[in-house]
């Protein structure tokens, strides 16, 4: 495995490297490497080589953890050796993702293959009604009992008291300072282009609230303001009981020369909500959480990201997670990645790691090394629909305890070439990793799935349309041919539809599932009976 790590200071948009060591030693495999993958029968796999614009009803889904039968979750924990390439700047930790996985290395001067790997993939044996689901929180439950405040770039004043509409702040920044926890800030329609921390963030939200007093900043109603990032990130969130919701964020001038920014930064932090924002344009990430736990990403539009950085950012990406003294919410969770649309990621430069000859990620979903932080928590990711990105639509690589369930992927892997294979569905280097009741069509030529090197996991009840081998298909898992019933099969936002028709294999597909999701991406119920398999069900009145 090659590795290198280092460590960059900033100071005034001024980047003084302190230190930089390189390390290079091949042994069982290198993370940014050509993979591929051989097809499985029988349950069991084996690995030689290694939307258009957000809906305006946010997800309202209740999810139930399954515990025991076919869908529950066994093994011993896997512990893998990492070394996290990551970048700390002033404080933050900024990853360096890690890419697909892949066990044969390529050098200059040799070719190491490494000895092959089994996983095996419990299928499901029973077929069971939907199950009933306690209520998941929705995104208006955060209790935030003060003041009310308002800003607007367009009419507000610094000088007035903020208390209506009327009489709003002028300056976002002046506004979050000013903000404590139980208060909520309403931000009113206009372009916000101010500017904190050069080449940093251009909002920063460094104070929170408390588990009985979140303090949160919204859209106002009504209202479409716009966060127009050009210098470093759009929000920086560094506290805890935070909820941003309803934003648009947009990059603007980033290019290979102007090449850092996520767009909502979320680091060392936990009880987190970012729900139905809009994020595009962003130079690394649309969404970086890093170092924290207990967050919920919800209802999130992110798309066209992660072209500039050799940082390797993408769609949403999830690095690192620790533990900080919480448990498990009611429904078995502790972070959930739900209802979002992810499409247009795409690495555009190569990773400034493994010697800048690779694009490694652009995914569309990344839950990212958490093995090396010993993080105990378990990871939801559902009714996501990810399409069009360059790289895998959904990834847990080298992290444990990650359910993904209930998602649609179409076409990802647009990156020809990308280090570690492309595919709709992935989990390398994991343990107790589920993959269930999702609908993946891969691009021509690439897999739908892909298990490598994962204890305990299971594959199950996708329907996968792939003209190459399928990867890690369990032999439970349903290979289609061709449009599995999809209304409008389409990488263009403005016309894609992927809720199921009327004749759709998708319709009442599920059989299990680890965790039962009781409404759509939409918000449409799932109900009695056998839901479908995917982010919508076909009842589902828009897309």
């Amino acid at each position: 495995m090659s590795a290198r790590t280092l460590l960059i200071k900033v100071v005034g948009g001024m980047a003084i490297v302190l230190a930089a060591t390189l390390l290079f030693a091949i042994t069982t495999g290198c993370d940014d490497c050509d993979t591929n993958v051989i097809a499985t029968s029988g349950g069991t796999s084996t690995s030689t080589q290694v939307e258009s614009a957000l809906s305006d009803d946010l997800p309202d889904a209740s999810v139930e953890r399954v515990t025991d039968g076919p869908g529950a979750n066994t093994g011993d924990p896997f512990q893998a050796l990492a070394s996290p390439e990551g970048i700390r700047v002033l404080g933050t930790t900024v990853p360096g993702e890690s890419d697909g996985s892949s066990t044969t290395v390529l050098t200059d001067e040799s070719v190491t293959t490494v000895a092959e790997t089994t996983t095996t993939t419990a299928a499901p044996t029973t077929t069971t009604a939907a199950p009933s689901a306690p209520s998941y929180a929705d995104p208006g439950a955060v209790p935030a009992n003060g003041d009310t405040f308002y800003v607007s770039a367009n009419s507000g004043n610094d000088g007035n008291d903020g208390r209506s509409a009327s009489s709003p702040w002028k300056s976002l920044q002046a506004g979050l300072k000013r903000l404590t926890g139980g208060q909520t800030l309403l931000v009113m329609d206009g372009e916000y282009r101010e500017v904190k921390a050069p080449g940093i963030a251009h909002y920063t939200v460094d104070h929170g609230g408390s588990a009985g007093n979140w303090m949160r900043v919204a859209a106002a109603p009504g209202h479409s303001p716009t966060i127009v990032a050009s210098q470093g990130s759009g929000i920086q969130i560094t506290s805890s009981y935070v909820e941003v919701s309803g934003l648009t964020i947009r990059g603007s001038g980033f290019g290979v020369d102007n090449n850092w920014g996520v767009g909502i930064s979320v680091n060392n932090a936990d009880h987190v909500r970012l729900v139905g924002n809009r994020i595009t344009a962003m130079p690394t990430s649309g969404i970086s959480v890093t170092e924290s736990s207990k967050f919920d990403l919800i209802g999130n539009d992110i798309s066209y990201n992660s072209f500039w950085s050799p940082l390797q950012g993408s769609g949403i990406s999830v690095w690192h997670s620790k533990n900080r003294g919480h448990g498990a919410g009611s429904d078995g969770y502790h972070d959930r990645i739900i209802g979002n649309r992810v499409y247009g990621n795409e690495n555009k430069v190569n990773s400034q790691f493994k010697e800048f000859k690779v694009k490694s990620d652009g995914n569309g979903i990344i839950v990212d090394q958490n093995i090396d932080t010993g993080y105990s928590g378990r990871v939801l990711i559902a009714n996501n629909l990810v399409y069009d990105n360059g790289g895998r639509g959904i990834i847990a690589w080298e992290s444990n305890r990650v359910d993904i369930v209930f998602n649609t992927g179409y076409q990802n892997g647009q990156t020809d070439g990308i280090s570690g294979g492309a595919t709709e569905f992935a989990a390398g280097k994991a343990n107790d990793v589920i993959i269930a009741n999702n609908v993946g069509w891969a691009r021509s030529g690439l897999p739908a799935i892909i298990f490598d090197r994962v204890t305990s996991g299971n594959s199950y009840n996708n329907v996968l349309i792939t003209d190459s081998p399928s990867g890690h298909a369990g032999s439970r898992d349903i290979m289609h041919s061709g449009n599995p019933g999809f209304r409008n099969a389409s990488t263009d936002p403005g016309s894609a539809d992927f809720r199921p028709s009327g004749e759709s294999v998708l319709k009442g597909a599920v059989r299990d599932s680890p965790t039962f999701v009781s409404t759509d991406l939409v918000g449409t119920s799932r109900g009695g009976g056998t839901p479908d398999v995917g982010a919508y069900e076909a009842e589902a009145s828009s897309r």
